[in-house]
């Protein structure tokens, strides 16, 4: 098998991590508020078929 060689190389102080950007954190808030609503009436809709099913 080949080595796994992990990139955990330390930043020096003259090339800082880059910081994300405040409208890259807010195109991810919204598109999160924007799928929540669709992913939970999928999985209500899936529990609530599932118990008409056990119902009949």
């Amino acid at each position: 098998m080949f080595p796994i060689i992990a990139a955990n190389r330390r930043r020096s102080p003259s090339c800082p991590r880059p910081r994300r950007s405040s409208s890259r954190r807010g195109a991810a808030t919204v598109e999160f508020a924007m799928t929540v609503p669709i992913l939970f009436l999928l999985v209500f809709g899936a529990i609530e078929i599932c118990r008409l099913n056990i119902m009949r």
